[in-house]
């Protein structure tokens, strides 16, 4: 596993194995499952792998996407950075109204956040989800209300020993959003 966050690896379990000792063990290894989310809209249709979604969360991975990566800053620098740039945003941001089915429920609202969750990591190694499983075929759905904003930014200045859970649900079917 290589990269900044490793969110697939650290899912699988694998993220503190060094990449020499993984390659070795290739013939022999235990297969393990990893769903492929399908998200549909006007655009078509997009595979995904850690997560989808709207809103903060998302708006700021937009975000950094765009900038460039500064090769001279440590891995941990590279993953703290976002999250307090995603706390300085998730203090003022604007909730997003809704309109949102998830297996038959109607969650319409106004959110700060919504995201499908594969993996319980995702993006800058930020763990939104306790339950997540890569290969149980459901998705984690982690919703962040204007009442919650105080409970997300909490969450966000400690993230690393912080493993609140946000308000999530599980489904296994389709969300409709």
């Amino acid at each position: 596993p290589t990269g900044t966050a490793n969110n697939i690896a650290r899912a699988l379990g694998q993220h503190e194995r060094p990449l020499e000792e993984l390659v070795r063990a290739w013939e022999d290894a235990p297969r393990a499952k990893l769903d492929v989310g399908v998200a549909k809209g006007p655009w078509g249709s997009r595979n995904f792998i850690e997560g989808l979604g709207f809103g903060i969360f998302a708006g700021h991975l937009a975000v950094l996407e765009d900038e460039e990566e500064d090769e001279s800053q440590s891995a941990s620098d590279k993953v703290d950075g976002p999250l307090r740039g995603m706390k300085e945003t998730a203090e003022e941001a604007e909730a997003i109204q809704v309109v949102a089915t998830l297996d038959g429920q109607n969650l319409s609202g106004k959110y700060l956040m919504m995201e499908a969750l594969n993996l319980h990591y995702v993006g800058p190694n930020m763990r939104l989800a306790l339950d997540g499983k890569p290969g149980d075929g459901e998705f984690e759905v982690v919703l962040v209300t204007e009442d919650e904003r105080a409970r997300f930014v909490q969450y966000l200045e400690a993230w690393r020993e912080n493993r609140d859970r946000l308000a999530v649900l599980r489904f296994s079917d389709k969300a409709e959003v």
